[in-house]
């Protein structure tokens, strides 16, 4: 758990912006409030502007380095095709760091399994950043449904992560889901953490799999929101904790949280904001 602070709002000018992948772009923001406090699993509520668009986007952060923040905005409807539209030099409305509780390596664990895919690489790419020189081994298990979807895999190798690569239709690497080359590689090497970031029926089915396996997991939870600091209740996910608290909010509480406490029977894959 990160101390809570109060988050930053203000312009940030955009330094830089890429082509990241198919459909999705790299933007480079030069933001020293955001990047002085940001931890891996935190994410900035960016403001769109055009007809209709009247929600923020929250996207998470991927990399810091110095003064920067780099994000990837993953191209879908109206609202993120016109942040991969801006240009360098123009400023973006911005709020962050914002969550309360980032990613982090469980005390003792020596191996540790990145699953992710999607717009799920960014923060568990942070991370592996921020692995410390006598941290775990990180093992990067990356799926997508064909080998033209994969995306993150330079940037994991070039952290030092162990990179495996799983495809739904056999184009590249292991046939089947991440998480299924996750039950194959636990076979016969031992995996003592779980992270996973991306598509709910993925974060749900490594955490399952954890439970299953008595391995200690963080999951790193999308919701729609509102506001994106605590007071809309829009992002509230049902988890097992008892009392009132029973209904935590992704924006505050999260995103980040144990995948043992989690209750993925009510827990709908999340709707993106266009």
């Amino acid at each position: 758990m990160i101390n809570a602070v109060s988050a930053w709002q203000g312009m940030a000018p955009l330094l830089a912006r890429a082509a990241w992948a198919p459909g999705y772009w790299a933007l480079d923001l030069h933001c020293p409030e955001v990047a002085r406090t940001a931890v891996p699993g935190q994410f900035v509520h960016l403001r769109v502007a055009g007809p209709d668009l009247l929600l923020r986007r929250p996207i998470s952060i991927h990399e810091v380095d110095g003064d920067r923040i780099t994000l990837v905005v993953a191209v879908v409807g109206t609202g993120s095709q016109w942040l991969a539209n801006r240009s360098e030099g123009e400023e973006l409305d911005l709020i962050g760091p914002l969550g309360q509780r980032g990613l982090s390596f469980e005390p003792g664990a020596r191996t540790v399994a990145l699953v992710g895919g999607g717009v799920g690489i960014p923060p568990l790419h942070f991370l592996a950043t921020r692995r410390p020189a006598d941290g775990p081994r990180l093992v990067a298990f990356i799926g997508a449904r064909s080998e033209a979807r994969l995306l993150g895999l330079d940037n994991f190798a070039a952290q030092g992560c162990e990179v495996v690569v799983s495809t739904d239709d056999g184009s590249r690497g292991f046939l089947g889901t991440n998480v299924a080359a996750l039950a194959d590689y636990a076979k016969h090497t031992r995996i003592d953490q779980v992270l996973a970031c991306g598509p709910t029926p993925m974060m749900r089915a490594a955490a399952l799999w954890a439970i299953e396996h008595g391995i200690p997991s963080q999951v790193c939870l999308e919701a729609r929101m509102g506001c994106g600091v605590g007071a809309c209740l829009s992002c509230v996910v049902e988890t097992r904790r008892e009392g009132w608290d029973r209904y935590l909010r992704v924006c505050t509480e999260g995103p980040v949280f144990d995948g043992d406490n989690i209750v993925w029977e009510t827990l709908s894959p999340m709707v993106k904001l266009d």
